[in-house]
């Protein structure tokens, strides 16, 4: 199923546990998971914010943070001191 109108819907459709455990999973629309699923900590991720999308964009830019996830905030701080990403006062919520 491409879209789901209710939320909560896709925990009876696909193993979710199993798929964040073993995959990387993109989820374009995560508050459509329910709070079983996605919650302020769990599962540990990496998410993946874009800005300044849109016909009016001056640019682009990606926000990455890492929950509740010692692999995620290890490979962010390696990137940090390569030089390769901007770190970020503040997370955003």
């Amino acid at each position: 199923p491409y879209r789901l109108k209710s939320e909560g819907k896709m925990a009876g459709l696909v193993d979710f546990k199993t798929a964040f455990e073993r995959h990387i999973c993109l989820i374009e629309w995560p508050s459509k998971l329910g709070g079983q699923l996605l919650n302020a900590t769990t599962p540990p991720r990496l998410e993946i914010q874009f800005e300044g999308s849109g016909p009016q964009a001056q640019g682009r830019k990606v926000i990455l943070r890492a929950v509740n996830s010692p692999r995620w905030e290890a490979q962010l701080a390696q990137w940090r001191a390569a030089g390769r990403c901007e770190v970020a006062a503040e997370a955003p919520d």
